[in-house]
């Protein structure tokens, strides 16, 4: 996009709170042993990574016996885009949804026109008996009141079914993704990152829905994928913390050096001017403290 590389900074994706419980991820622990137990009927993974899984959720475990439905929540994109996906999905689990076996959520965010188009596909399909029981259409006029109730909702989805957009890292959360058709070049490389590590898959025929998607359910392999990217997050924060200590611990000039160079973004030439150093020692210096970090971190995995 014609963007200067000394104005691009990477960051994370900041997750809602309300979905991880702060900073020690009890809320995210609680719903993720809740969302096992949907997501591996037959028990495949649950019985035989058990160990892993106890480590994982800490105090939290998986319930003997579903705590709801499995529960499927279709997000169509910003504009509406997809929606059709979502009537076509609803009417393949439509013996599902009747029985009380599923339920699903229909995320028409702020868009009326989504929302009624909804609503005249439910009738065709005579589920309209059943809005606020298996099957939930989420519309808002306000963007704050919907992502507050879209934040809400996820709390009790099993899957997310969606396009990869920035959706994508909601998988964070220990929800595994069905992925939709990618729209965009930065969709096609998040639905790449997303099978990557395991957390989502690409949907199949969705007429058929009803028969692959509850032969993956009794496979583990959404289970899995709910693992895989919730241990991922776990990972990373406990990265952070190793990597914070290390930091801590370096001698004062090197720690003021990574501070500089990697939390204010100045050059070595900018900090040579600071310590009145030459350009060549501090980037002696650098590299001395990235040796000494790489060496902590790597006796603490070992």
């Amino acid at each position: 996009y014609g963007v200067k590389a000394e104005n691009i900074y990477y960051t994370g994706f900041p997750l809602p709170k309300e979905n991880t419980g702060n900073g020690n991820l009890k809320i995210l622990r609680h719903d993720l042993a809740g969302r096992l137990r949907n997501l591996d009927p037959k028990n495949h993974y649950i019985s035989k990574y058990k160990k892993t899984i106890e480590e994982h959720l800490k105090d939290e475990r998986v319930p003997d016996q579903p705590t709801h439905p499995l529960t499927i929540t279709f997000a169509v994109g910003g504009a509406g885009a997809q929606r059709e996906m979502g009537i076509k999905l609803t009417k393949s689990l439509k013996r599902n949804l009747e029985k009380g076996e599923a339920r699903i959520n229909l995320v028409a965010g702020i868009h009326n026109t989504v929302k009624d188009y909804f609503m005249v596909e439910l009738e065709k399909m005579k589920l309209v008996d059943y809005l606020n029981k298996t099957v939930f259409i989420l519309h808002e006029d306000k963007k704050e009141n919907y992502f507050r109730k879209f934040n809400g909702l996820i709390r009790t989805t099993d899957i997310l079914w969606t396009k990869p957009s920035e959706l994508s890292f909601y998988a964070g959360l220990g929800l595994p993704i069905i992925i939709t058709e990618p729209l965009g070049s930065q969709e096609v490389f998040n639905s790449k990152w997303l099978k990557g590590i395991g957390a989502a898959l690409d949907q199949e025929n969705l007429t058929y829905a009803n028969e692959w998607l509850f032969d993956w359910l009794n496979s583990g392999w959404l289970a899995e994928a709910a693992m895989n990217e919730s241990r991922e997050e776990e990972l990373t924060r406990e990265l952070k913390d190793i990597l914070g200590k290390a930091i801590d611990m370096l001698p004062e000039r090197e720690r003021q050096l990574i501070a500089f160079y990697y939390q204010e973004d100045l050059t070595l030439r900018e900090i040579s001017r600071i310590f009145g150093l030459g350009e060549p020692r501090v980037c002696q210096l650098h590299a001395q403290a990235v040796l000494r970090l790489k060496g902590k971190i790597n006796r603490h995995f070992r």
